[in-house]
């Protein structure tokens, strides 16, 4: 598994002990720009800090991941591992989704912004998967979406999670 944005680990200490449960062996490499984590012991799984903007591609060809999670938000890495997955028919998982937030990104991009704005700290997810799939995830009630690559199961709490199965 692969995952794109750590900060305090929150997600990660969850994908860890979700696997414990299980009984499964998780191989979990994960990356973000800043050393935060404090809710997960580094050694157990592998972290790395540093921007793989530009060479996203290499790092799917190096862990050749079964399951992708996206929480980094910047607009051009985001895009591009979502379209890598795509590609590859890797499962993905979104955080920050929700109506709320794509809302605000979405207003933000329409007022004309330049790729100065796409590569700021922002959630940008719905908006990208909106872009890859179809425009209706921006919906407020849609929270499922189908067609002839994926379905999509968005959940539009406070954050949101969706949850992309590709076919």
């Amino acid at each position: 598994m692969l995952e794109f944005g750590v900060e305090y680990g929150y997600s990660t200490k969850a994908f860890l002990e979700i696997s414990r449960w299980l009984g499964n062996t998780l191989s979990l490499h994960s990356w973000d720009v800043v050393d935060a984590i404090r809710f997960v012991d580094k050694k157990e799984f592998s972290f790395h800090k540093e921007d793989i903007t530009g060479r996203e591609e290499a790092e799917f060809d190096k862990y050749n991941p079964q399951l992708v999670f996206l929480d980094a938000h910047v607009y051009p890495m985001t895009k591009k591992i979502m379209q890598i997955c795509i590609d590859r028919k890797i499962d993905f998982m979104c955080h920050d989704v929700s109506y709320q937030i794509g809302v605000v990104v979405a207003g933000e991009r329409s007022k004309g912004f330049t790729t100065g704005f796409e590569k700021c700290y922002v959630q940008w997810e719905l908006y990208i998967m909106s872009e890859l799939f179809s425009k209706k995830l921006m919906e407020k009630d849609t929270t499922y979406y189908e067609d002839d690559r994926a379905k999509i199961t968005i959940l539009k709490d406070l954050y949101g999670l969706a949850v992309v199965e590709m076919k």
